[in-house]
């Protein structure tokens, strides 16, 4: 399957300059911010943080798989079914068990941080951050989850107690396990590999200054990917930009 329409290919195609095209594309992500800034998500969400750039660290050697009975867990999901959530166990995939690097934030490599929150089976919003502690976390959730409507889940590392206070929520602990019955963060954890495989393999790097622009680019088109629309809703953002 041939890569996305590149700014150089785009450039060949509409025979402009490089800087013309290029110029464009980011006019077109930051028109996809207009939609991405009004998402909201409810129901069973999934809040995590990632690093993009650096180098990429090699696979992990241990094996963590779904242990057996967890009561706390067990109770806790057992309150949120009563209440209507559905936690969808899903087949569990294995990490890969290639190379023993260090891993997690003390990573030097790892250059800038993308915190995002999503809907199971729904839409998805991302952006880079300058950190992921409470403050930050906070932003994103007051303005994209309906905290009401929602249980949010976590991994240890995201975890919070004041975050805990702001929504009702279950903590997987990873160095433990990735999945329980359906209690996980993999939706999230699935659209990071979007991301990174979209910059690998398209725009081989990117710089931090411009980062968040090819988040919103991927966060667009996945909140979009049920509908063929996305044109028409471009240029009526051009459109509503104009005024």
């Amino acid at each position: 399957m041939p890569k996305r329409c590149s700014a150089l290919q785009l450039q060949r195609d509409i025979k402009v300059d490089y800087k013309t095209a290029w110029t464009m594309y980011h006019k077109i992500r930051e028109l996809m911010m207009i939609e991405n800034n009004g998402v909201k998500l409810d129901d069973v969400t999934e809040i995590d943080s990632t690093w993009i750039g650096g180098k990429p660290r090699k696979c992990q050697a241990e094996k963590k798989g779904t242990p057996g009975r967890i009561p706390e867990l067990d109770a806790l999901k057992s309150k949120y079914e009563a209440e209507g959530y559905v936690f969808n166990e899903g087949k569990y995939k294995k990490p890969c068990k290639i190379g023993n690097q260090k891993r997690g934030k003390g990573v030097a490599d790892y250059k800038e941080t993308v915190a995002g929150v999503v809907e199971r089976g729904g839409d998805v919003f991302a952006e880079v951050v300058k950190n992921t502690n409470f403050a930050e976390l906070k932003k994103i959730i007051d303005k994209h989850v309906q905290k009401k409507d929602s249980v949010l889940m976590m991994d240890k590392d995201t975890s919070n107690v004041k975050l805990s206070k702001l929504i009702d929520s279950i903590v997987i602990d990873h160095s433990k396990m990735y999945s329980y019955r359906g209690l996980n963060t993999n939706s999230i954890e699935s659209f990071w590999a979007i991301i990174k495989r979209q910059i690998i393999g398209q725009h081989h790097h990117v710089s931090p200054e411009l980062l968040n622009n090819y988040v919103q680019e991927v966060v667009f088109k996945y909140n979009n990917r049920t509908v063929d629309d996305m044109f028409e809703t471009l240029v009526k953002f051009s459109m509503m930009g104009a005024k």
